[in-house]
């Protein structure tokens, strides 16, 4: 069974990787991806805001944030902390 549980929205990047083939035609290259690792263990992907990939480094602390796209549709992000 699988239970909800909140957690802190703060962690490190693990790594990243910026893309520069287009996979999605509504996503504009160069775009980037991060390993984010919450203080809670959990590690996710998502996209940094807030700050270049070129500044970006293995043990940066993050925060999460909330985008919304759409009225439907919201993203979590993470920006330095």
């Amino acid at each position: 069974m699988s239970e909800w549980h909140a957690v802190a929205g703060t962690g490190i990047i693990e790594t990243w990787c910026v893309f520069h083939r287009a996979y999605f035609e509504d996503l504009p290259v160069p775009y980037t991806v991060i390993q984010v690792r919450l203080d809670c263990g959990v590690r996710l992907f998502s996209n940094p805001i807030g700050i270049e990939p070129g500044a970006l480094r293995i043990g940066l602390p993050v925060e999460a944030v909330f985008a919304d796209v759409t009225p439907e549709v919201t993203l979590l992000q993470f920006k330095p902390a």
